[in-house]
């Protein structure tokens, strides 16, 4: 079953042309990378997928889901690599508390599966750090985290 399509897809900032997808499918269970260059239109690629930017021409879809319908943000999640989308005044384990909570999950719920994901990433010593202390590897190993949960 095909769970994402990208058809005639095109999108513009500025009138320029960024992102041009004639056709892409991804089936279930189907595993693909996005590479590119800076500015080749990958977070664009994942934005558009998510919701969070609109197309100006074609069709994306998820599970049949259009990305316009409210619906797709049910479907689907990132976090940003950089981890730029933390609270920087939180601590790691308030940010992924609070994260999950936007998305109806409490942390007491799935906590020795957070517990497992912070020792397999040499995590666990900084889950009661300020974000703002972590280093950039830390963050990303955050951002990994939430993902995964």
């Amino acid at each position: 079953m095909t769970n994402i399509t990208f058809s005639k897809v095109q999108k513009r900032f500025h009138k320029k042309l960024v992102l041009d997808i004639p056709d892409f499918q991804a089936e279930s269970g189907e595993i693909f990378s996005i590479v590119g260059g800076n500015g080749a239109g990958k977070s664009t690629f994942i934005k558009l997928l998510a919701g969070i930017f609109l197309q100006d021409k074609g069709e994306v879809r998820v599970h049949g889901v259009s990305n316009r319908s409210k619906k797709i943000h049910s479907l689907v999640k990132f976090v940003l690599e950089s981890g730029q989308g933390l609270y920087s005044y939180l601590t790691a384990m308030e940010n992924l508390q609070y994260f999950l909570g936007l998305n109806g999950i409490a942390l007491s719920h799935i906590k020795s599966e957070v517990d497992v994901l912070c020792d397999q990433l040499a995590f666990t010593p900084y889950k009661d750090t300020l974000v703002s202390e972590l280093s950039q590897g830390n963050r990303q190993k955050l951002t990994l985290i939430l993902a995964l949960v």
